[in-house]
């Protein structure tokens, strides 16, 4: 299995730790703060490597499995990047990828992504890329692919308040905008979500209100 995007290794921790079964992990990454917060674990049958979605250097037909979790939507390349998944998964090879789901753009989260727009502005960051368009059903047939199951779950996850609530975004989302900032705006940034959090949040930012968007895409022989 290659575990793309890999992260933190909440996909290969389980799948390593799993009794029972016969599996050999690749776990790809282009963070090496994650690769090496991940190489430290030493967990057994997972070889870490540096890998670009895009550019994915292992040989064609070398994975019956790639999972993708919540890392293709931010890609300019996803075209490119499912086409290499298709290369590299062998005949009957399924893709699982999760994406946020489309309730992610509204509400509050709305507001959140407004807050993180002007905030960029005053980092030191160089222009957002833009992300093309196009249906995964689109982008999948063109690459070789089929969409054979989709499903669309709501998340509702207990938190004990705005401040966990602003950790987890640190670490799910806009941690390079934040280090981006200097300190004046970091705190200003940080207390800019808390506030939206307590006063314009569903939940009074007690709960992780989210959607994810689930897929799972077979080679054109699976």
């Amino acid at each position: 299995m290659l575990d793309l995007g890999s992260g933190r290794g909440a996909v290969s921790i389980a799948l390593a730790g799993a009794s029972g079964m016969d599996l050999e992990i690749v776990a790809g990454d282009v963070s090496e703060q994650m690769l090496s917060r991940l190489r430290a674990l030493r967990l057994p049958r997972v070889d870490v490597k540096y890998i670009d979605a895009t550019a994915i250097d292992e040989p064609d037909s070398s994975f019956d499995l790639v999972f993708c979790a919540f890392v293709l939507h931010f890609l300019t390349g996803k075209a490119q990047a499912l086409a290499e998944v298709a290369r590299v998964l062998r005949a009957g090879g399924a893709l699982a990828m999760s994406v946020p789901g489309p309730g992610m753009q509204e509400g509050w989260w709305a507001k959140y992504n407004s807050v993180v727009d002007d905030f960029r502005s005053k980092a030191n960051l160089p222009d957002r890329a833009v992300v093309p368009g196009g249906s995964w059903d689109e982008l999948a047939a063109a690459a070789s692919l089929r969409v054979v199951q989709r499903e669309t779950v709501p998340i509702a996850l207990p938190l004990t308040g705005p401040s966990q609530h602003w950790e987890w975004l640190l670490a799910h989302s806009h941690r390079g905008l934040y280090d981006a900032l200097d300190e004046a705006a970091r705190e200003n940034f940080r207390d800019t979500v808390l506030r939206s959090l307590e006063e314009e949040h569903p939940s009074a930012g007690c709960e992780l209100l989210a959607e994810a968007e689930f897929y799972r895409m077979a080679t054109a022989a699976g």
